[in-house]
């Protein structure tokens, strides 16, 4: 059983920490799952992207926790324009109760996992 003080304690905070390919445009929730009475809140979100003079439709998730008292809260925009894939990837995070604290480290792990 983990200790919930000592995590706190080694938990550094991560506020705001987005990670981004280029500049998206007109992003937008195409879904949206709450747990735990909206202490953690899981978003996938829809955006365009300008690549090579094409228009791109991309997708990427957020996720907003206020578990700990603070509010935390992270975004990877650009996973994939495959639909399919970041819908598989997102009810991964809502099943699991994935944090905004290791939600690059999935990302990256999940997408491996997915293309290797």
């Amino acid at each position: 059983m983990i200790n919930m003080n000592y995590a706190r304690l080694m938990r550094k905070p991560v506020q705001e920490n987005f990670i981004t390919v280029g500049k998206c445009i007109n992003e937008k929730v195409v879904a949206c799952e709450k747990i735990g009475n909206s202490m953690l809140i899981y978003r996938m979100i829809e955006s365009s992207e300008l690549i090579e003079d094409n228009m791109v439709v991309c997708y990427g998730i957020e996720i907003e926790s206020s578990l700990f008292g603070a509010k935390d809260k992270n975004k990877v925009l650009n996973i994939s324009s495959k639909y399919e894939i970041v819908k598989e990837l997102f009810d991964v995070l809502t099943t699991n109760f994935v944090t905004p604290f290791c939600l690059r480290e999935i990302v990256e792990d999940f997408l491996v996992e997915k293309y290797s």
